[in-house]
């Protein structure tokens, strides 16, 4: 598994863009030092994003996340829409909730499609951090940082390797990230092993 953490970080420093080897070196210390290659409980979600504001709309990105409880994760981030390219650390909040569970109230049965749809984990978040603009825009040459607001929800679903597949979409806000500045939408499908 740590085989695959490495193979998606070096995968994610790519798509993004070229750094300063010591921006690389600094980075790479930091995610050896954070435990995060010993976690057991992550998520690896793609996405494809929509900015309807900025001068390339449509674009896409990677979130690594290590949940630190049910309820809160942190992670590492990059985002690409054309030759605009930021990396991020964020922190989420999440709720996992199983709004359905009503339906086996009426049914009482433990098994069968209706007793599946009750056991559906619904999960709303809401995802706050800051970003470097590594090109695209002049704010990639300041020292200014770039703010990152998302809300949105995503299902599991499926077993594998350990873990259950999510789909989801959200909703947010880049700020200080100059031309890049504004609403846009993710929509994502991903993995994650949890507790």
């Amino acid at each position: 598994m740590k085989k695959l953490i490495i193979t998606l970080a070096i995968v994610g420093v790519a798509l993004v863009g070229k750094a300063q080897s010591t921006g690389l070196n600094a980075i790479w210390q930091g995610i050896q030092n954070s435990g995060f290659l010993s976690a057991t409980n992550y998520s690896f979600e793609p996405y494809y994003t929509y900015a309807p504001t900025a001068p390339k709309h449509n674009g896409g990105g990677f979130l690594a996340i290590y949940n630190v409880n049910n309820y809160v994760g942190l992670g590492l981030g990059g985002d690409e829409l054309g030759r605009f390219n930021m990396l991020s650390v964020n922190a989420t909040l999440q709720v996992p909730t199983q709004p359905l569970t009503f339906i086996n109230n009426f049914t009482h049965t433990t098994n069968g499609i209706l007793y599946t749809i009750s056991q559906v984990y619904v999960t709303p978040f809401t995802l706050g951090g800051f970003g470097k603009p590594l090109s695209g825009t002049s704010v990639a040459s300041t020292s200014g940082a770039a703010t990152i607001t998302d809300t949105g929800a995503y299902v599991q679903f499926g077993h594998v390797l350990g873990g259950q597949f999510n789909l989801g979409a959200c909703y947010g806000q880049w700020d200080n990230a100059g031309l890049y500045s504004g609403k846009r939408y993710h929509g994502f499908f991903g993995w994650s092993r949890g507790f």
